[in-house]
């Protein structure tokens, strides 16, 4: 994933406010289980059957993915923004 032609992680964003918010892996998982439109109790208690350890760590790294673009997305449009206020 690249955004101008570089590594997504490796780009700054320009206009970022950093919220301060800390959250646990737990919540990180129940929002990726959330957002994927997964089974949460087949994601947290194995029922009937759990969904495999390497699924699971894709769709968490899905989401962390899906939430940068966001942020990418939205400081571009910020960019754009104060650029016609000029």
């Amino acid at each position: 994933m690249t955004r101008h032609g570089e590594r997504i992680e490796s780009v700054g964003l320009r206009h970022a406010i950093n919220p301060g918010i800390a959250y646990s892996m737990a919540f990180l998982e129940v929002e990726a289980c959330v957002a994927a439109g997964l089974d949460l109790a087949r994601w947290w208690l194995a029922e009937p059957e759990p969904y495999p350890a390497e699924f699971k760590a894709t769709v968490i790294a899905w989401k962390q993915l899906h939430d940068q673009i966001g942020a990418h997305v939205q400081d571009a449009q910020v960019s754009k923004s104060m650029r016609g206020r000029k």
